[in-house]
This record gives structure tokens, C-alpha cells and sequence, in this order.
């Protein structure tokens, strides 16, 4: 597991912050719907009070060697490019997430990326990170978020994260082994909340719930 602090400035006049969970993009299927996405990275964009963390599987990455490829599954975009998909995929999955860099608070590995590293010895978790100047969160990560008003600490959390493997069950399986004071969201992946003062309100959700 990751663990590593993130320091975010605010503003006297505001007391709520944003913490969007983006995971499971696939980028490269038909199922992937850019304009949506591209609303929520715009919102994310215009919004100085809201941060993100990468939750995995950014790009589908299957090759024509793996058995899971279905080329009736594949965006036509990327059918002339079967030669190098990953690349395809990985360039314009960096180009659409370059607007919210600065707002990463990290990006996880999912078990699509993993797939690649293990088959291919390539970390594209590492690269994003390279190109948008963020911190890789591996499969796991415990993350303190501190906000400071100047050198002051008026409020903190510790922010616990995973792609996950939840596939299968229900969400409420995990959600009943964890305090009642945690607050977690996931499809497959999850996101878990642990304040540690009182000060300020952090109001997080998943990519999946909005609309």
C-alpha cells in the first residue's frame, strides 16, 4: 500500500471541496462515452475546489494476442491502429485527462494496466503519471489530505483507495466490514473517507454517479 500526503490550500469564503473518484475510462471500447466524460473533466476543470484521484483502467488495452479481444467490442477509431492499440489508446486517454492535471491528487493501477505490465513490461500507470505530473498510487493507497489556510491545518482527512476486485458482489459486503463512520463508494473499484477534524466538509462521489 501507498502512503503520501496531499496539501491543498483554501479559501476563507469556502468550507466544501470536491473529491471525484475516475475510474474504469476503457478507452478503446464502444461502451466508452467520451462526451460524457469530457463534461465531468470540464467540471472538474472550472471548479478550483474540486480534485480527482484516478481509480484505474483508463484505457481497455487488450491486444489482438489476449483472449479477451473482440474486435465487435472495439472503438472504430482504433481499428486501423491493432498494430500498436495501446499506444492509440494510452495517447488520447493523456490528452483528455491533461486539462485536470494539476488537480491529481494520484493515479491507480488497474488490472487492465496490470495485464499490460505483466504481458508487455509496460507500466502505463507510471507513464500517465510521468505526463501529468502526478503520484502513482499502485493498487492501493492511503492518502492524508491536509487543507491549510497559509501554514495553518484547519482540516484533514485520510483517503483510502483501490481499483479494488469487488466484481461479483455486492457493494454492501465491503461496506459492512468497515466502522460505520467511514464513508465508501465503489462499483468495482472504491474509495473510502476517514475525517480527522471537523472544520471543513469534503463531499466525494464516483465518476459512475454523475449524471
Amino acid at each position: 500500500m501507498i502512503t503520501h500526503e496531499y496539501i491543498i490550500q483554501v479559501s476563507k469564503s469556502r468550507d466544501t471541496y470536491f473529491l471525484v473518484y475516475l475510474a474504469d475510462l476503457h478507452n478503446g471500447t464502444k461502451n466508452f462515452d467520451e462526451d460524457r466524460c469530457k463534461k465531468l473533466i470540464s467540471w472538474i476543470a472550472a471548479k478550483p475546489w474540486a480534485y480527482w484521484i484516478g481509480g484505474g483502467d483508463y484505457c481497455e488495452a487488450i491486444t489482438v494476442k489476449d483472449k479477451r479481444f473482440d474486435p465487435n467490442a472495439i472503438h472504430p477509431k482504433y481499428i486501423d491502429k491493432l498494430g500498436d492499440i495501446i499506444t492509440a489508446e494510452y495517447n488520447d486517454v493523456r490528452d483528455l485527462l491533461k486539462p485536470i492535471a494539476g488537480k491529481c491528487i494520484g493515479l491507480h493501477l488497474g488490472n487492465h494496466e496490470d495485464t499490460i505490465y505483466r504481458e508487455y513490461s509496460r507500466d502505463i500507470v507510471n507513464e500517465l503519471c510521468e505526463d501529468l505530473s502526478t503520484t502513482n498510487l499502485g493498487a492501493s493507497a492511503m492518502t492524508r489530505l491536509k487543507f491549510m489556510e497559509g501554514k495553518k491545518e484547519i482540516y484533514s482527512c485520510v483517503v483510502h483507495s483501490e481499483h479494488g476486485h469487488m466484481s461479483g458482489r455486492k457493494p454492501g459486503g465491503k461496506v459492512n466490514s468497515i466502522e460505520d463512520k467511514s464513508k465508501y463508494l465503489m462499483p468495482i473499484y472504491s474509495l473510502r473517507v476517514i475525517p480527522m477534524t471537523k472544520s471543513a466538509t469534503l463531499t466525494f462521489f464516483s465518476a459512475w454517479l454523475l449524471k
